[in-house]
């Protein structure tokens, strides 16, 4: 399976582009999913790449403190993982890409399945 290569200032097919974050090993978690969750209410989509095993790591704990950011708005995230080949100073490298788009936030439920919105109660049988 070829991986989609893109290089430094590519843009998206299909339109207008895409904000590209490129978290590395030493990005501050916080200060990435801020920005994570400021360009979701902005335009509600946004790329996060990563290259190396605790780039990845930093940005997966960004996309989970975004969540938590994005909760006061009554939205959520999704992230689609994917591998892409970027091309730096000459070099091809292997990516981990989140393409990370926003939706409303489903109501909570409780262990019955119950939501806040119908008032707690459910047809959901006890056991």
């Amino acid at each position: 399976m070829a991986l989609p290569r893109i290089g430094a200032d590519a843009a998206p097919s299909g339109g207008a582009a895409i904000e590209t974050l490129r978290v590395s090993a030493g990005s501050r978690p916080n200060a990435v999913a801020g920005a994570i969750a400021a360009l979701l209410r902005q335009t509600g989509a946004v790329e996060v790449q990563a290259i190396g095993p605790h780039a990845v790591n930093q940005a997966v704990k960004a996309l989970a403190v975004a969540r938590s950011y994005l909760e006061q708005d009554q939205l959520d995230l999704t992230a689609a993982p994917s591998f892409v080949k970027l091309e730096l100073h000459d070099e091809e490298r292997t990516a981990v890409r989140f393409d990370v788009t926003s939706h409303a936030r489903a109501p909570a439920s409780d262990a019955t399945g119950a939501t806040a919105a119908d008032g707690g109660e459910s047809d959901q049988p006890v056991h």
